[in-house]
């Protein structure tokens, strides 16, 4: 009887206790709202945008060249696709710039000219570029055809006195470099982008020296860039899953 007593009480209260949680389980439960995910940058769209910055390199005029550099600004328009989630951003670009790249070249021989000067007005280029972005971080690289116009005035002296002629003439040839953007908001981002132009060959005055003046023009260029991206058909920036 001492045994039983206890064992009848034990299972009273255990009883008891199971009611109590089965009533607590039929109690609706408050919803609780997930954390929102976090927001993906897309670089998906039409853009325009203005860049300036500094080009330095070569004028080579047969049989002597020289160092050349100066300051250029203008402005750039493109188009950037980025699918979906996937990282890899698909490109074209198309920029251009007025310029005043520069330098002389003096103490030259073996012509009827002692001295040239050579000047690069415009330059541009169209280019594809590709890129990996983080959000609102992308690096990328770009390569493409790029053109210049550019002046080449000779003289008699070899301290620039006495011009013989001028003339000027466009160079074709190709761009390569690489950048990094930042969306600085849904519509504006800034980039900074280096690009090694060789824009070839071209031959100066035939009618004026026997057999013109060949000339090779190429510079690098550091430059800083604005751009505003338009809304056209541009996907909303959505969670990142």
């Amino acid at each position: 009887m001492r045994r039983i007593v206890p064992a009848l009480l034990g299972l009273v209260f255990a009883s008891l206790g199971f009611a109590r949680l089965a009533q607590a389980a039929d109690v609706p439960q408050p919803y609780v709202v997930p954390p929102p995910f976090p927001m993906l940058y897309n670089w998906t769209g039409f853009y325009i945008g203005g860049q300036g910055g500094y080009g330095w390199g070569t004028f080579d005029v047969n049989p002597r060249g020289a160092d050349i550099d100066g300051w250029f600004a203008g402005g750039q328009a493109g188009f950037n696709w980025q699918s979906g989630r996937s990282p890899w951003v698909l490109g074209v670009e198309i920029d251009s710039a007025f310029a005043s790249v520069e330098r002389s070249v003096d103490h030259i021989s073996g012509f009827a000219f002692a001295s040239a000067y050579s000047k690069t007005d415009y330059f541009g280029s169209a280019r594809m570029r590709i890129g990996y972005a983080i959000d609102r971080a992308m690096i990328y690289g770009t390569g493409g055809v790029a053109w210049a116009h550019n002046e080449l005035s000779l003289y008699a002296n070899p301290n620039y006195v006495g011009a013989i002629t001028s003339s000027a003439n466009s160079h074709v040839g190709f761009a390569l470099g690489a950048g990094f953007e930042w969306a600085l908001s849904r519509s504006w981002t800034m980039k900074l982008e280096y690009l090694y132009n060789d824009f070839g060959s071209a031959n100066y005055l035939a009618g004026t020296v026997a057999g013109g003046v060949n000339a090779d023009l190429r510079f690098g260029t550091g430059r800083f860039g604005l751009n505003y991206i338009f809304d056209w058909g541009r996907p909303y920036i959505g969670p990142k899953f």
